[in-house]
């Protein structure tokens, strides 16, 4: 058997990451520590649940949606495609022109790599328009990934996050894509299962050198 690729496409979560404005900054304390005398090292951390890569259940922007304990894993785990998108917006063009097909979880991969490697939050990422939005929703799509801290443009963030959520559609928000070439994968970017959640940071991975899912 092949040996098979397995790309990370989450980000490295560490203290000074840029998170949403207003969010809780990431924090590892140390807790124990074996060169301390601890039997073990032991850190908590201290986060937003949309920190780093991360997705987003229906609960974050519906008070009725589901959280993340009583969500569908397969919104976040099965057949992905990377979808590359020009210009300030991921707009219906964008979508209308791509190879989608209906069960496909979309990831969308922008300018917004460079905003990614900045040290400070960047307002004016690419961003999902809400044509698009309800373009993906008609197709059945699983779920839409972005590469940055939201699918939807800063500022105007309901709209479009209640189209996909109100259809029950996984959110994958702040993915790596800039090592990664368009195409078919499978994505496993499975969160925790938290009562009550809204959110939660996921360790994101597309493989590659699988046979077609379809």
């Amino acid at each position: 058997m092949a040996e098979l690729n397995i790309i990370d496409i989450s980000l490295e979560l560490r203290e000074g990451m840029v998170v949403w404005p207003g969010d809780q900054p990431f924090r590892l304390t140390q807790q124990g520590s074996i060169q301390s005398g601890s039997t073990a090292n032991i850190t908590a951390l201290q986060m937003s649940s949309h920190t780093g890569t991360h997705v987003d259940a229906p609960y974050h922007f519906l008070s009725e949606g589901r959280t993340l304990d009583k969500v569908e894993l397969r919104h976040f785990c099965g057949p992905a495609v990377v979808v590359e998108a020009a210009g300030p917006s991921i707009d219906l063009k964008a979508v209308e022109t791509a190879a989608i097909r209906s069960g496909d979880i979309v990831l969308f991969k922008t300018e917004n790599g460079q905003r990614q490697r900045q040290d400070t939050f960047q307002e004016d990422f690419a961003f999902l328009t809400e044509e698009a939005a309800l373009y993906l929703v008609a197709q059945g799509v699983e779920g839409v990934g972005v590469d940055y801290l939201s699918i939807a443009q800063f500022g105007r963030e309901a709209v479009v996050h209640r189209i996909i959520l109100g259809a029950e559609l996984g959110v994958i928000e702040n993915v790596v894509l800039d090592h990664v070439s368009p195409g078919r994968y499978l994505l496993a970017a499975l969160p925790l299962k938290i009562t009550g959640g809204d959110g939660s940071p996921v360790r994101a991975v597309l493989i590659d050198g699988l046979e077609d899912f379809s």
